[in-house]
This record gives C-alpha cells, structure tokens and sequence, in this order.
C-alpha cells in the first residue's frame, strides 16, 4: 500500500495505539475492544493533524442522530487504520487528506476522486433507495450531520427488504433450533461494527436475554479485521467447522483460534460482553 499520500498516516497510528492498544491489559498491537478507548483527535492537532481532519476523524467516529438527538446508526470504530490490502485511496486516512471543494454542496468533492465511501453511499442511498441519481444526499437527506426523519423511513421502507437488520426476521430459524454464528471485524470502516453489536443485543431482547440467545447464536467481534477480510490482526479462522461441531456435536465454541495471513497464530477471538 502507498503510504506516500498520507504523512501523518504513521503517527496516526502510533497515538491511536498508545492511547488505546494496551486497556485490554496486553500491548500487542491490536485493539481489543475499541469501545474501551475514548479517543479525542483534536489531541493530535496541530502536531499531526490539522482541525479539519481531526474534524473530520470527529464525525467518523461519532454515532449519526436524527433531528431528536436519537442516536440512529453507530459510528466507526476508533482503530489502526491500517487499511493493508487495499489501494492508498481506499483508506480512512485519504478521507482526512482529500478535502472537498465544497462542504456543503451536492457534490463536495466535485469532479475529483471522492473517498470510496461517498462513491458506496451514493450508489445505494441514491440509486437503490431513492432510485434518484440525482439526489443531493448532502442537503436533502441531511443537514450537519443530522438524518432527516421523513427521508430515513422512506428509505429504511425501500432497502428494508434487503437489510437483515429486524431481529424478529431469525425467529422461525431458531425456533426450529438452529445455531448461528455472527462475526464481525473491529476494524471495519465500511459497515460500523458497532451495528452487528446493536443488532446482536437487539436480538437477545426479542429471544428472552442474552443467556438464552447465547445458546443459539454467538457474537464473535474481530481485533484488527477490515471489512470481511484483511488488515493486521488474525483474519483468517474456520466458523464452518465450529458450527458443525456445535449442530454435531453440540460443541458451542467459546473461542475460535484465528491466524493472521502469514500463517502464524496471533489471537483467539471471543465473544465480548454484550449489555442486554
């Protein structure tokens, strides 16, 4: 990966590190459980970052609100931002580094190379949910970043049926008695990890509490992981045969021995404590 663009790319990650890597009681170089740190960028400004982007880290870490204050979708997780695997301009970090032209306009980038993450959410809120290319998600869905209700809903309605996000939806599948194993990276910057962990606590609600859920579906959150895949910490890991053994045998796995890339056993990955 090109590291050239982003100069506070390193330093980035070192102050992330040295402020949140060792609370989960080992310095390993990965972050356990990032929601133990409460990270503030504005600490990095003026020595590695500017405001602007220790503004914009700002808004990437904090939870998105509708006009209530309700907090209505988590916000990212604070991480290594080690995006490994992927091209420099796919990384969080180019988001800081890449300013738009203007902020408050329907296409802030303008004509430039948008972060990858505009490039996502246009696609589907605008062709998949509003079936309007030309929506300006920037003012009409959204002011300073608070969600408009009216626009929420009617697009919760639209992409609802494609989004398994209503627990109520695996209540025929668990009771006839199957098992389900959720996993989920804590480095993902794509969908918030935070998201799995509220659907997972939403799910123990509808399934009378957690101890009782626990004995047909387990959360397993992923130190290190990106989107489905890569990044520095253990990737790699075998739930297919953890779930045999627990349908088979009725082994539930309390832990999965996970390895990162190179082969090498880095961790095991457990399910962390989910308040109901």
């Amino acid at each position: 990966m090109d590291i050239s663009l982003h100069p506070f790319f390193w330093p980035l990650i070192a102050a992330i590190k040295k402020q949140c890597d060792g609370l989960d009681g080992l310095a390993d170089g990965l972050i356990q459980d990032p929601a133990r740190c409460s990270f503030n960028p504005n600490v990095l400004v003026p020595s590695i970052l500017t405001q602007r982007q220790a503004d914009a880290l700002k808004a990437t870490i904090e939870p998105v609100r509708d006009e209530t204050g309700r907090f209505i979708y988590p916000g990212s997780s604070v991480s290594n931002f080690a995006q490994a695997g992927l091209p420099a301009k796919a990384t969080p970090v180019n988001e800081l580094d890449v300013p738009p032209v203007d902020p408050a306009g329907s296409q802030p980038w303008g004509s430039a190379d948008a972060p990858p993450n505009w490039h996502l959410a246009v696609g589907i809120i605008s062709l998949l949910g509003f079936y309007d290319p030309a929506i300006d998600l920037n003012n009409a869905v959204e002011t300073d970043g608070v969600v408009k209700s009216a626009m929420r809903k009617l697009l919760y309605s639209r992409l609802g049926p494609d989004i398994p996000g209503d627990p109520s939806k695996l209540a025929p599948f668990l009771a006839k008695g199957g098992k389900l194993l959720i996993y989920h990276g804590y480095d993902d910057f794509i969908i918030s990890p935070y998201r799995t962990i509220w659907f997972y606590e939403d799910l123990a609600k509808e399934t009378g509490g957690l101890d009782k859920l626990h004995s047909q579906a387990r959360l397993f959150m992923v130190p290190g992981m990106l989107h489905c895949h890569d990044g520095p910490g253990p990737n790699t890991f075998d739930t297919l045969s953890a779930l045999e053994n627990w349908v088979e045998k009725g082994l539930a796995p309390d832990a999965i021995v996970a390895f990162h890339t190179t082969g090498h056993v880095v961790d095991e990955i457990a399910p962390p404590l989910v308040e109901t």
